[in-house]
Formats: C-alpha cells, structure tokens, sequence
C-alpha cells in the first residue's frame, strides 16, 4: 500500500465528500418526509381558521366551478389556511362537484366539512330587504313588528 501525501489527502477528501454527500440526503429524506406527514395531518385534522366567533365572509360560487377553483375561493377569501390541504380535503370528501351556485355567508370558525356542506345546500344568503318609509330604512321584518300589534 502507497502511504504518500498524495494519497493520504485524495483519501481524507473523497471520504469527507461522501459524508457530507450522505448528511444532505438524509436531510433531504427527513425534510421532504416532515413536509409530507405535516401535509397529511393537515388533511385528516380539520380545523378552522379561527376560534370564537370568527367573522363572517360572503363568497359566491358559481356554476360549473371545479374543486380547484373552489379551493382557490376559500383560500382568498380567508376561510382555509392551505390552498392545496383543502383541495386534497374536497377530494376526500363526499361534497366534490357537489356545488350549489349563489352566494354563501360562511365564517372563519367553520371548518372544511362545514364549509363544503354548506356550499353544497343551497342554503344561500339572501341579504334583509329594506323599506324606505318617510326617508328612514327599516328591514321588512322591523316593518312588519311595528304593524303587527302585540297581544
């Protein structure tokens, strides 16, 4: 066996290579498995936005819109957290293509399956209709409160 300098060094640096080489795909192998499990338990582990009360948002969904658009929708407009989680969600869920065209108050406390079960109802939001009376806006309902004589 040759013991030169030469040697010794071309030695010390291949084996130096090979470590460093196998450290980052090790790293690389746990990055991507972190990243894959986060994504899943994102999936299966349905949370909402926000706690409490949340605050509610009108979206309208129209027709023909694919899962992805759907997706899309309730990311922009706050209601999920991961485009891409929620996308996977619809997938999974029994409400894909299921849609209902119009417009739907949702809330930020709500999570993917009520979200998805309420744009899949028909349930949508009818905004209270006003009557103008003597320059003053009341709903129909306070109308027909003050009309109705109490028992």
């Amino acid at each position: 066996m040759n013991f030169s300098p030469k040697n010794i060094i071309f030695s010390i640096v291949s084996a130096s290579i090979g470590i460093i080489v196998f450290s980052i795909c090790v790293l690389f192998v746990f990055n991507v498995g972190n990243r894959a499990y986060s994504f899943g338990y994102n999936i299966f582990n349905e949370k909402p936005m926000s706690e409490g009360l949340g605050h509610s948002v009108l979206v309208e969904v129209k027709k023909g819109m694919t899962d992805d658009a759907i997706a899309k929708l309730m990311f922009e407009s706050g209601l999920v957290e991961d485009q891409n989680v929620f996308f996977v969600q619809i997938k999974l869920s029994e409400y894909s293509k299921k849609y209902v065209p119009g417009k739907y108050m949702l809330n930020t406390n709500m999570t993917p399956t009520e979200l998805l079960a309420k744009i899949c109802s028909g349930e949508t939001y009818l905004p209270p209709e006003t009557v103008t009376e003597n320059n003053a806006e009341s709903t129909i309902e306070e109308v027909t409160q003050e009309a109705v004589p109490e028992s």
